[in-house]
């Protein structure tokens, strides 16, 4: 028994090595046997040589037909015919030339084939004539570039390399550009540019080759003179030869012929110049090598009919001006068979018809001929000037002269290229003293400085006309000699109007104011719009004679009528306070109405009223310049710059009644920098636009027309045109009535008290009484727009709202601006109950700024929070920490196993232990 204890602890002991034997045996490392990766065989193979490539592009025009990458094979098939002939024969090629590589890719591709190939036997080469594309065949222009290079040799004798790429294009490789088809003596240099052609992006460019050159050649293809390279412009190239005659331009490519050509011509120049009045509306050289259409009408038979021309007139001129501009037309041609000729009556120039009164001047002389029968020279520089008015004018001191007296006149010639009259120089020049028949009666050259002294031995009525060889005289003045001198004769107006005068002038005016006594309505008011009121007010305070109806409708004014009668509310209100001031009515207080301010609140800062007219600036400056502004005032130099900005280039302003109108108020304006010549401008326009009836185009341009010459003190009476003043006008146009314009006028009213001022020659800032400003507080000093705050008192405080809610820190710091209106409160956890905080009145005070419900003081900074706020946080960051703690260390290979095995034998010696135990028990 105890021998079988002991067996059977040695077992287990025996059994515990052979487990951590084990145990070693399976944790020990163990070599691991490689297997050696067997000796790599090698096979030696013959590698025979790749064959050459060439790459083909071929463009046609917008298109690349082909492009691809090829070899040439040994030998190419292809069929040409000789130059000369049509038979088609075939041949072989064995070298690798650019022909060669186009026919091996004519066999290979559908794109396109070799449809025309010509062999030329003296250059011992071929030519390509066409190749058949998709759509359409190339021929006769095919060029070819290898590799950037133009080769100078044929398509068969270029030998390719290897790798090479051929660029084949269909057109010229240059092009010659003339910077104008005709060049003009004496005026342009001929000149040219040469581009060349960019194969890869179809367009041509400049050349940039300085080595290039551009020949000059004959109508024989000599060439007679060599362009010299221009460094203003790539490419540019200019010529001094400026003979007339035909030419061709050429690029000298070093061959027996130049190519490729452009041609031109040189030609003297024929200038037309045409002039209305102060505008240029065409100057430019024409060239006459083209036919043009005109239209016209026979007087004779009233048919009109168009016709070509194409023979070098004056009238051909004109007709290919007209075609090649629109800043004209030749809207009126006449013929008249008795002279068989045609005559210019109308050209339109935009909406102006100019008619009746054409001349045309060839290097600076008058020919004698129609426009259609003066040929324009061939063999001389020509310049035609057409401009429209009198050659010639002709002006006595005065209208009317007592016998005995020596009349004087000054003759005065056009300078239309300055469209001025000087005095005519021309001694050979002849006037003539004619009788009321137009027979002369005396005639005498002028001096040099065109004066002629005539002495009537009767009275009557004369004229003094120019003798300019024809039949009749012109152009003509007309005056009269007395007995005795007409009271008011050399004066134009009627200063002493209404106060019982004979004058002529004064017979109209009274008539005038005849006329509005009897249209007055019985509130002493005038027709149906409330301007004819103000307009005839005044027409009543110019005259100064006994009226009805003046008294009547200063009662009717004073009851403050709306003046607004249309969309220009400030225009109507100036309009009102002039006819106050005329009436010596205060514009400030003499109505309920303060007009003044009323046109003040009509300034925008830099005009009145509405922007982009300036009838409103015109008439708001005249009463304020009388009510206590001046020029210096800012506001009225501000308008009145507006004002001269919309002059018009011919001098005008708007048209021709606003320009009368401006002409008025300028005149007192001119301290301001550019008024003098803007009324310089407007008056030469005004004066240029009198008609032969004496007026200035109609009954309602003309009085104010008067009335802006008279304030830059013109005598209206001496502005004659065909001997008629606008006097003579407005008393032509005064009906039975004693109104101004037919009785079928609804506007008489307007005309009739316009034409009373006018006559009397009183522009409408004289009939004004002057104000000052009013010195009351509640007067408006300024031309600023006012305005009264209609606001409540607490609607103009800014309402603090806060809702005391719990909400996020985050959320209080983005609502938490610093403003002085808004005072942030500490953060609050209570029941949510919103608050309104009302202060009608800010005070001033220093706002202490909280920040996330943390007051911020000079105790208490920013920076303080920031740093309370850090100390609160842990002194450790538990992060950090982690990442502090060691680093696990891998497990060795093997363990596992080691660990399962030696708990096994461990378990299996404490059961035998066990089992030991037991036997002893």
């Amino acid at each position: 028994m105890k021998q079988k204890i002991y067996n059977t602890f040695f077992l287990s002991l025996i059994l515990s090595f052979v487990g951590v034997s084990a145990v070693y045996a399976d944790t020990a490392s163990t070599p691991v046997s490689v297997e050696k990766e067997p000796e790599p065989v090698v096979t030696l193979q013959e590698v025979t040589p790749s064959s050459p490539t060439y790459t083909l592009t071929i463009r046609y025009q917008d298109n690349i037909v082909y492009d691809d990458t090829l070899s040439i094979p040994d030998s190419v098939t292809i069929s040409y015919h000789e130059s000369g002939s049509e038979d088609t024969e075939t041949t072989t090629i064995s070298s690798p030339t650019v022909l060669a590589l186009l026919a091996s890719a004519d066999e290979e591709s559908d794109a396109f084939a070799i449809s025309d190939l010509a062999y030329y036997p003296a250059y011992s080469s071929y030519l390509l004539n066409c190749l058949s594309l998709e759509s359409t065949d190339g021929c006769y222009n095919w060029n070819y570039v290898v590799d950037g290079i133009y080769p100078l040799a044929g398509m068969d004798q270029y030998t390719l390399e290897d790798g090479e790429h051929v660029y084949l294009y269909f057109g010229e490789r240059y092009s010659i550009e003339p910077t104008a088809n005709t060049f003009y003596t004496g005026i342009d240099i001929v000149s040219a540019v040469l581009n060349e052609y960019n194969y890869k992006t179809n367009e041509f460019s400049p050349a940039t080759d300085n080595s290039l050159s551009l020949v000059l050649l004959d109508a024989s293809s000599t060439a007679i003179d060599t362009g010299v390279l221009d460094d203003s412009q790539e490419g540019l190239y200019t010529f001094t030869e400026n003979t007339p005659g035909e030419y061709s331009i050429g690029f000298d490519n070093g061959w027996s012929w130049y190519w490729p050509l452009s041609t031109v011509s040189i030609e003297l120049p024929t200038r037309l110049t045409i002039r209305y009045q102060d505008d240029i509306i065409f100057d430019n050289t024409l060239s006459l090598d083209t036919a043009a259409t005109i239209t016209y009408h026979d007087v004779a038979t009233t048919t009109t009919s168009t016709m070509e021309r194409n023979d070098q007139s004056v009238l051909h001129a004109l007709a290919i001006a007209d075609g090649a501009n629109d800043a004209f037309s030749l809207s009126d041609i006449a013929y008249y068979d008795s002279f068989e000729s045609y005559i210019i009556n109308c050209l339109t120039i935009e909406e102006t018809n100019a008619c009746d009164n054409w001349q045309y001047v060839v290097n600076g002389d008058y020919p004698f001929l129609g426009m259609d029968q003066y040929i324009i020279p061939t063999d001389e520089v020509t310049h035609i000037y057409l401009y429209f008015g009198e050659r010639y004018n002709i002006e006595t001191t005065k209208s009317s002269f007592e016998l005995g007296e020596s009349v004087t006149s000054t003759l005065s010639e056009y300078d239309f290229e300055n469209n001025v009259y000087n005095s005519a120089t021309d001694t050979s020049l002849v006037m003539a003293l004619l009788d009321a028949s137009n027979t002369a009666i005396a005639t005498s050259t002028i001096s040099e400085e065109g004066i002629t002294v005539f002495a009537p031995t009767s009275t009557g009525s004369y004229k003094i006309g120019l003798d300019n060889g024809w039949s009749w005289y012109w152009p003509v003045t007309s005056f009269d000699v007395t007995t005795v001198l007409p009271t008011g004769s050399s004066g134009g107006g009627c200063g002493s109007c209404g106060i019982n005068s004979s004058n002529q002038v004064d017979t109209v005016i009274k008539n005038i104011i005849s006329f509005l006594d009897a249209s007055q309505n019985e509130d002493g008011s005038f027709g149906s719009s409330i301007s004819f009121s103000d307009w005839s007010a005044f027409a009543y305070n110019a005259y100064t004679g006994s009226t009805e109806g003046r008294d009547k409708l200063k009662t009717y004014l004073l009851t403050d009528p709306d003046p607004r009668d249309g969309f220009n509310d400030t225009a109507s209100y100036a309009k009102r306070a002039m006819v106050l001031m005329s009436y010596g009515i205060d514009p400030y207080s003499g109505t309920n109405t303060n007009y003044i301010k009323k046109i003040l609140d009509g300034f925008d800062g830099t005009q009145f009223g509405i922007d982009g007219i300036i009838n409103d600036d015109v008439f708001a400056l005249m009463p304020l310049l009388h009510a206590g502004y001046s020029h210096t005032d800012p506001m009225i130099v501000s308008s009145t710059k507006y004002i001269l900005s919309r002059q018009h280039a011919d001098g005008s302003f708007e048209s021709k009644d606003m320009t009368g109108a401006t002409i008025q108020i300028l005149s007192e304006l001119t301290h301001i920098d550019g008024v003098t010549d803007a009324i310089a401008k407007a008056k030469n326009f005004v004066l240029s636009g009198q008609q032969t009836d004496g007026g200035f185009g109609d009954i309602y341009a003309t009085p104010w027309i008067m009335q802006g010459l008279s304030a830059l003190g013109e005598d209206i009476s001496t502005l004659k045109k065909n001997n008629l003043s606008p006097i003579d006008y407005i008393q032509a146009n005064q009906v039975a009535d004693g109104g101004i314009g037919e009785t079928t006028n609804t506007l008489r009213l307007w005309t009739s008290a316009w034409a009373v001022p006018a006559l009397l020659e009183k522009p409408w800032p004289t009939l004004l009484s002057s104000y000052t400003q009013p010195t009351t507080e509640n007067n408006v000093q300024d031309g600023s727009n006012g305005s009264e705050n209609t606001h409540d008192e607490t609607t103009t405080s800014t309402l603090d709202i806060v809702e005391e809610t719990t909400t996020s820190t985050e959320a209080i710091t983005e609502t938490a601006e610093e403003t002085p209106e808004v005072k942030i409160l500490p953060i609050v956890t209570t029941e949510a109950v919103p608050t309104l905080y009302v202060d009608p009145v800010i005070p001033e005070r220093t706002v202490q700024p909280e920040v996330a419900g943390v007051k911020i003081t000079e105790e208490n900074t920013p920076e303080d929070i920031t740093s309370e706020t850090t100390k609160q946080e842990p002194a450790t960051n538990p992060a950090t920490e982690m990442n502090e703690q060691p680093e696990a260390q891998p497990e060795q290979e093997g363990t596992k196993p080691v660990h399962i095995a030696f708990g096994t034998t461990i378990l299996l010696g404490l059961l035998l232990g066990w089992r030991f135990l037991r036997t002893l028990i």
